[in-house]
């Protein structure tokens, strides 16, 4: 059921890297009902463009250059003139090329119904003169962006979409028919798009809030609500609020739990981008609450949560958090979306560059459970030799000699062992294949470690919950998944002589002068300090601690 969809290409204020300035131009536009009778009456898109319009001088544009186009504006003036036809939009954008110099940039914003036809994948607006069987009839997002990047010289676009993705000429299933094109049009440089949901989703809009979900975040976020760490509001943590934010909108404001609306992003920007500079640091901020954020989902990221809530509670004054972001955790970090990031990879040299020095803080990630399918045994021991073989093939058989001197009041069968594997890159590989590493000579020469390596045998699974459906219905099955995994699906596991770990970093800034904030800095570093406090690689994760500096001088004494 097709719902909403707003388009909005919005001008952002100044680049990080200041570039000249220009005039900051929008066009704003919302149709409310369109001539198919598939296209139901939206209630709030006007609603929508007006609260935009309020936001956007917060965020640098004069009042004169925001021009409205919408259907509430024509009915108010008693002019079909003013309605937004598809006609009057290209008309508008045409005059937004015409006046956009290279130092300018643009905002062009319209919230109403739109589609993506199973028929040919593309992604349509909707104007009051819409018959959805008449492709003539839709304007073409990729119109958009191609007549943008043909005829405005500005020198940044930004499409943001709260936009329905389905198809309610078609009544099959999203997975029936294939899409023809790529679910988003290619990005030309200079622009940014954010889509309110995915494909096959629709964007859905509450009395309760008088506005769109996606469109309320978007002013929300443009009012403060989406700052990141340093107080500012750039592009990226615009984006991070949205994917946190409408999702729960959804829930709590929709009474059809199985319907989801996620956000998506697309952007070929070359520099990064500022919407709104936040506010001058203190002298002192003695007294504020401290909140620090971690991004990242890694092998510990239940681990990394559980301390951040013991942290937390422990330190009155201080809230520590860590969860997924839009983004990975070393983006998130670049993007003052988080204070911290985890990783269970080193930094690679594309993200070491054109940035200030990184530290990567080396702590044990969560073990690895060895779970195995072998019906009427309770307990098992094994060690890392033994393991390292049943993975390279030289132990084959559950009753094998080996197995059976560390299990001697166990009755082993003659039965094969089948070493279930990921097929496909995966942090468990990572972590698995270099414990093999660190205990087997041969397995170290032969085979190696990474996110994915020649396994000698056993059965390939293509994802995390396939090898848990192998080792769970095959019988004589043998793997090693995440202890939390391992006892959801109610997995035996076996007792290893030392476990299974591999290594999770914490990625920081070294130099955090950045957060203007000396508290901020400090309470950072004495996180960092205390959660690897009691980590194998303690010592080497002090020595790195020890180098974070704040304003030239040395936190951690």
């Amino acid at each position: 059921m097709l719902r909403r969809l707003c388009l909005c290409l919005f001008l952002l204020s100044p680049f990080v890297h200041q570039a000249a300035e220009g005039r900051r131009l929008a066009l704003l536009i919302s149709v409310q009902e369109c001539k198919d009778p598939r296209l139901h009456r939206l209630w709030f898109c006007d609603d929508d463009i007006q609260g935009l319009a309020g936001v956007l001088p917060s965020i640098g544009f004069e009042p004169g250059d925001i021009s409205l186009v919408t259907q509430r504006v024509a009915l108010e003036k008693k002019s079909d003139s003013l309605k937004p036809s598809a006609a009057r939009i290209r008309a508008g954008l045409q005059r937004l090329c015409k006046e956009a110099t290279p130092d300018d940039v643009v905002l062009i914003a319209f919230s109403g119904h739109g589609v993506q036809l199973k028929r040919d994948g593309r992604i349509y607006l909707c104007p009051p003169e819409t018959l959805l069987d008449n492709p003539a009839s839709l304007l073409p997002v990729d119109e958009i962006c191609k007549t943008l990047n043909a005829h405005c010289k500005a020198r940044v676009k930004l499409l943001l979409m709260d936009a329905c993705r389905n198809d309610p000429t078609d009544g099959r299933s999203e997975s029936a028919v294939a899409l023809a094109r790529p679910p988003e049009p290619d990005m030309p440089p200079g622009f940014a798009a954010i889509y309110s949901c995915s494909r096959g989703q629709g964007s859905f809009e509450t009395g309760k809030l008088m506005h769109g979900l996606f469109f309320y975040h978007v002013i929300a976020g443009l009012s403060g609500e989406a700052k990141d760490v340093t107080g500012d509001t750039t592009l990226p943590s615009l984006e991070d609020y949205l994917v946190r934010e409408v999702p729960v909108s959804m829930v709590k404001y929709r009474t059809n739990a199985r319907l989801v609306q996620t956000p998506r992003f697309q952007e070929s920007l070359r520099e990064p981008l500022m919407l709104k500079k936040g506010a001058d640091a203190v002298a002192s901020d003695a007294g504020k609450a401290v909140l620090l954020h971690g991004a990242g989902a890694t092998l510990s990221a239940d681990a990394l949560s559980a301390k951040a809530a013991a942290y937390s509670q422990a330190h009155p004054g201080i809230a520590v958090d860590h969860r997924g972001s839009t983004l990975n955790g070393v983006s998130a970090l670049k993007a003052r979306a988080a204070h911290f990031a985890a990783t269970d990879l080193p930094l690679t040299a594309l993200e070491k560059f054109k940035g200030p020095a990184m530290l990567e803080i080396p702590m044990a990630s969560a073990p690895l459970a060895a779970v195995y399918n072998l019906p009427g045994i309770q307990h098992l021991n094994l060690d890392a030799n033994v393991i390292a073989d049943m993975y390279a093939g030289r132990i084959e058989n559950w009753n094998d000699p080996r197995i059976a001197a560390l299990n001697s009041t166990v009755a082993l069968p003659d039965k094969h062992i089948i070493v279930v594997h990921l097929s496909n890159p995966h942090v468990t590989t990572l972590a698995l294949s270099t414990y093999l590493s660190s205990v087997s000579e041969p397995w170290s020469k032969t085979i190696g470690s990474g996110m994915q390596v020649k396994w000698p045998v056993g059965a390939a699974a293509a994802s995390v919950e396939e090898a848990l459906q192998i080792i769970a219905n095959l019988e004589g099955a043998f793997g090693a998944v995440e202890t939390g995994l391992a006892d959801a699906k109610k997995l035996q596991k076996a007792e290893l002589s030392s476990p299974i770990v591999g290594t999770t970093y914490l990625v920081v800034y070294q130099d955090l002068t950045y957060l203007n904030s000396r508290r901020h800095a400090e309470e950072l570093v004495h996180y960092l300090d205390w959660c690897t406090a009691d980590d194998p690689h303690r010592d080497s994760a002090k020595s790195l601690i020890r180098t974070m500096t704040f304003d030239g001088q040395a936190i951690l004494k």
